[in-house]
Protein backbone atom coordinates (compact mmCIF):
# COMPACT_ATOMS: atom_id res chain seq x y z
CA UNK A 1 0.00 0.00 0.00
CA UNK A 2 1.10 3.67 -0.09
CA UNK A 3 -0.25 5.59 2.56
CA UNK A 4 0.35 9.08 2.04
CA UNK A 5 -0.58 12.88 2.81
CA UNK A 6 -3.71 12.36 5.26
CA UNK A 7 -4.08 15.12 7.92
CA UNK A 8 -3.61 12.53 10.52
CA UNK A 9 -2.66 9.43 10.76
CA UNK A 10 -1.60 7.52 8.37
CA UNK A 11 -2.56 4.41 10.16
CA UNK A 12 -4.49 4.01 13.46
CA UNK A 13 -4.96 0.56 15.23
CA UNK A 14 -6.14 0.63 18.86
CA UNK A 15 -7.99 -1.09 21.77
CA UNK A 16 -8.92 -4.24 19.83
CA UNK A 17 -7.90 -7.79 20.53
CA UNK A 18 -5.91 -9.71 18.22
CA UNK A 19 -2.75 -8.77 16.44
CA UNK A 20 -2.26 -7.35 13.05
CA UNK A 21 0.42 -7.17 10.35
CA UNK A 22 1.59 -3.82 8.58
CA UNK A 23 4.07 -4.50 5.57
CA UNK A 24 5.74 -3.94 2.42
CA UNK A 25 3.75 -0.10 2.33
CA UNK A 26 5.13 3.35 1.98
CA UNK A 27 3.61 5.54 4.52
CA UNK A 28 4.76 9.06 4.54
CA UNK A 29 4.03 12.38 5.10
CA UNK A 30 1.10 12.03 7.64
CA UNK A 31 -0.10 14.62 9.58
CA UNK A 32 -0.07 13.17 13.41
CA UNK A 33 2.61 10.73 12.67
CA UNK A 34 2.75 7.39 10.27
CA UNK A 35 1.55 4.81 12.48
CA UNK A 36 -0.30 4.92 16.39
CA UNK A 37 -0.89 1.36 18.07
CA UNK A 38 -2.60 1.58 21.20
CA UNK A 39 -3.31 -1.39 23.51
CA UNK A 40 -3.50 -4.24 20.44
CA UNK A 41 -2.46 -7.97 21.47
CA UNK A 42 0.64 -7.63 18.96
CA UNK A 43 1.62 -5.72 15.93
CA UNK A 44 4.27 -6.71 13.33
CA UNK A 45 5.71 -3.61 11.72
CA UNK A 46 8.27 -4.89 8.74
CA UNK A 47 9.30 -4.39 5.44
CA UNK A 48 8.21 -0.79 5.26
CA UNK A 49 9.59 2.66 3.71
CA UNK A 50 7.76 5.30 6.64
CA UNK A 51 9.44 8.96 5.65
CA UNK A 52 8.59 12.61 6.52
CA UNK A 53 5.44 11.88 8.78
CA UNK A 54 5.32 14.35 12.27
CA UNK A 55 3.55 13.88 15.41
CA UNK A 56 3.85 15.39 18.66
CA UNK A 57 5.04 11.74 19.90
CA UNK A 58 6.63 9.28 17.31
CA UNK A 59 6.75 10.46 13.97
CA UNK A 60 7.22 7.89 12.13
CA UNK A 61 6.04 4.94 14.59
CA UNK A 62 4.33 5.08 18.30
CA UNK A 63 3.77 1.93 19.67
CA UNK A 64 1.88 1.84 23.33
CA UNK A 65 1.23 -1.06 25.83
CA UNK A 66 1.29 -2.99 23.03
CA UNK A 67 4.48 -5.90 22.39
CA UNK A 68 5.28 -5.12 18.65
CA UNK A 69 7.78 -6.65 16.29
CA UNK A 70 9.49 -3.92 14.18
CA UNK A 71 11.95 -5.05 11.62
CA UNK A 72 13.33 -4.58 8.10
CA UNK A 73 12.15 -1.13 8.01
CA UNK A 74 13.78 2.42 6.56
CA UNK A 75 12.54 5.46 9.10
CA UNK A 76 13.64 8.37 7.79
CA UNK A 77 13.60 11.89 8.04
CA UNK A 78 10.01 12.06 10.02
CA UNK A 79 9.83 14.65 13.25
CA UNK A 80 8.20 14.70 16.68
CA UNK A 81 8.41 15.90 20.42
CA UNK A 82 10.00 13.16 21.42
CA UNK A 83 10.93 9.81 19.43
CA UNK A 84 11.20 11.30 15.83
CA UNK A 85 11.73 7.91 13.96
CA UNK A 86 10.31 5.40 16.82
CA UNK A 87 8.39 5.90 20.32
CA UNK A 88 7.62 2.96 22.12
CA UNK A 89 6.03 3.38 25.59
CA UNK A 90 4.96 0.00 27.54
CA UNK A 91 6.07 -2.23 24.84
CA UNK A 92 6.77 -5.42 27.24
CA UNK A 93 7.99 -8.29 24.76
CA UNK A 94 8.82 -5.82 21.62
CA UNK A 95 11.59 -6.44 19.31
CA UNK A 96 13.11 -3.36 17.15
CA UNK A 97 15.81 -5.04 14.73
CA UNK A 98 17.21 -4.94 11.19
CA UNK A 99 15.99 -1.53 10.39
CA UNK A 100 17.57 1.66 9.10
CA UNK A 101 16.68 4.61 11.28
CA UNK A 102 18.08 7.86 9.41
CA UNK A 103 17.89 11.35 9.86
CA UNK A 104 14.81 11.91 11.86
CA UNK A 105 14.50 14.52 14.22
CA UNK A 106 12.46 15.38 17.78
CA UNK A 107 12.53 18.81 19.72
CA UNK A 108 13.06 17.32 22.84
CA UNK A 109 14.88 13.78 23.55
CA UNK A 110 14.95 10.78 20.74
CA UNK A 111 15.41 12.08 17.48
CA UNK A 112 15.95 8.32 16.35
CA UNK A 113 14.25 6.36 19.32
CA UNK A 114 12.80 7.24 22.35
CA UNK A 115 11.94 4.27 24.89
CA UNK A 116 10.20 4.05 28.18
CA UNK A 117 8.58 1.49 30.18
CA UNK A 118 10.54 -1.47 27.82
CA UNK A 119 12.53 -3.64 29.94
CA UNK A 120 12.64 -7.06 28.01
CA UNK A 121 12.41 -5.01 24.71
CA UNK A 122 14.99 -5.84 22.51
CA UNK A 123 16.66 -3.10 20.25
CA UNK A 124 19.11 -4.84 18.08
CA UNK A 125 20.76 -5.09 14.89
CA UNK A 126 20.19 -1.83 13.71
CA UNK A 127 21.18 1.10 12.01
CA UNK A 128 21.19 4.57 13.44
CA UNK A 129 22.38 7.35 12.24
CA UNK A 130 22.58 11.17 11.58
CA UNK A 131 19.12 11.57 13.67
CA UNK A 132 18.97 14.82 15.97
CA UNK A 133 17.66 16.06 19.25
CA UNK A 134 18.32 18.09 21.95
CA UNK A 135 19.74 14.98 23.77
CA UNK A 136 19.84 11.71 22.51
CA UNK A 137 19.38 9.97 18.68
CA UNK A 138 18.37 7.23 21.22
CA UNK A 139 16.95 7.59 24.43
CA UNK A 140 16.33 5.00 26.89
CA UNK A 141 14.37 5.19 30.49
CA UNK A 142 14.35 1.45 32.00
CA UNK A 143 16.04 -1.19 30.93
CA UNK A 144 16.01 -2.90 27.12
CA UNK A 145 18.48 -4.47 25.46
CA UNK A 146 20.71 -2.34 23.24
CA UNK A 147 22.92 -4.04 21.13
CA UNK A 148 24.97 -4.89 17.76
CA UNK A 149 23.66 -1.49 16.69
CA UNK A 150 25.27 0.95 14.31
CA UNK A 151 24.64 4.19 16.42
CA UNK A 152 27.22 7.29 15.45
CA UNK A 153 26.77 10.85 14.00
CA UNK A 154 23.44 11.51 16.02
CA UNK A 155 23.57 14.99 17.04
CA UNK A 156 23.11 15.94 20.98
CA UNK A 157 24.95 12.72 22.19
CA UNK A 158 24.27 8.87 20.54
CA UNK A 159 22.46 7.48 23.42
CA UNK A 160 20.96 9.35 26.59
CA UNK A 161 20.17 7.28 29.57
CA UNK A 162 17.05 8.18 31.24
CA UNK A 163 17.48 5.94 33.97
CA UNK A 164 18.17 7.25 37.74
CA UNK A 165 21.41 7.20 39.38
CA UNK A 166 21.54 3.72 41.47
CA UNK A 167 19.62 1.46 38.93
CA UNK A 168 21.15 -1.24 36.84
CA UNK A 169 23.39 -0.43 34.49
CA UNK A 170 21.85 0.15 30.99
CA UNK A 171 23.20 -2.90 28.86
CA UNK A 172 24.38 -1.26 25.35
CA UNK A 173 27.56 -4.04 24.93
CA UNK A 174 28.36 -4.73 21.17
CA UNK A 175 27.46 -1.95 19.31
CA UNK A 176 29.30 0.18 17.18
CA UNK A 177 29.94 4.00 17.79
CA UNK A 178 32.12 4.74 14.84
CA UNK A 179 35.23 4.76 16.93
CA UNK A 180 37.15 2.63 18.97
CA UNK A 181 38.70 4.96 21.61
CA UNK A 182 37.14 4.56 25.03
CA UNK A 183 37.18 8.17 25.36
CA UNK A 184 35.12 9.07 22.45
CA UNK A 185 32.97 6.69 22.80
CA UNK A 186 32.27 8.45 26.00
CA UNK A 187 31.57 11.14 24.40
CA UNK A 188 28.39 9.61 22.25
CA UNK A 189 27.01 8.86 25.83
CA UNK A 190 24.98 11.39 27.80
CA UNK A 191 24.83 9.85 31.39
CA UNK A 192 26.23 9.96 35.04
CA UNK A 193 29.32 11.49 33.29
CA UNK A 194 27.41 14.69 32.18
CA UNK A 195 24.29 14.39 35.02
CA UNK A 196 25.09 12.84 38.24
CA UNK A 197 21.62 11.95 38.43
CA UNK A 198 21.66 9.35 35.84
CA UNK A 199 22.60 5.68 36.01
CA UNK A 200 25.52 4.04 33.86
CA UNK A 201 25.50 2.95 30.38
CA UNK A 202 27.58 -0.04 30.20
CA UNK A 203 29.11 -0.24 26.63
CA UNK A 204 32.37 -2.88 26.95
CA UNK A 205 32.70 -4.80 25.45
CA UNK A 206 32.39 -2.61 22.35
CA UNK A 207 32.32 -3.46 18.53
CA UNK A 208 35.23 -2.29 16.67
CA UNK A 209 34.10 -2.28 13.12
CA UNK A 210 30.83 -1.74 11.46
CA UNK A 211 27.74 -4.62 12.19
CA UNK A 212 27.62 -5.73 8.68
CA UNK A 213 24.14 -7.77 10.07
CA UNK A 214 22.37 -4.55 10.36
CA UNK A 215 21.33 -2.42 7.50
CA UNK A 216 24.05 -1.11 5.39
CA UNK A 217 25.43 2.70 6.16
CA UNK A 218 24.49 5.48 3.14
CA UNK A 219 27.73 6.61 1.48
CA UNK A 220 29.37 9.47 3.04
CA UNK A 221 31.62 11.96 1.87
CA UNK A 222 31.46 10.99 -1.77
CA UNK A 223 31.96 13.43 -4.39
CA UNK A 224 30.91 14.23 -8.29
CA UNK A 225 33.30 15.34 -11.07
CA UNK A 226 31.39 16.17 -14.03
CA UNK A 227 33.78 15.10 -17.24
CA UNK A 228 33.82 15.52 -21.10
CA UNK A 229 33.95 12.46 -23.20
CA UNK A 230 34.35 12.58 -26.79
CA UNK A 231 33.81 9.06 -28.71
CA UNK A 232 35.13 8.68 -32.07
CA UNK A 233 33.08 6.40 -34.47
Amino acid sequence: NTITDNANWGIVARGETGSIEIGHSTIRNNGDGGLFINDMTGVTISHNIIPANSATDGGGIHVYSTPATISYNIIADNSAGQGGGVYLDGAAGSTVSFNAILDNQASADGGGIYATNVNGVSITDNTILDNTASVGGVYVSSHPDFNDNNIYDNSGYDLHNGNITGTNDLNAQDNWWGVTDTVQIDNHIWDDDEDSGLGRVDYDPYRGFHNTDAPISPPANLTVTAVSTVTSI
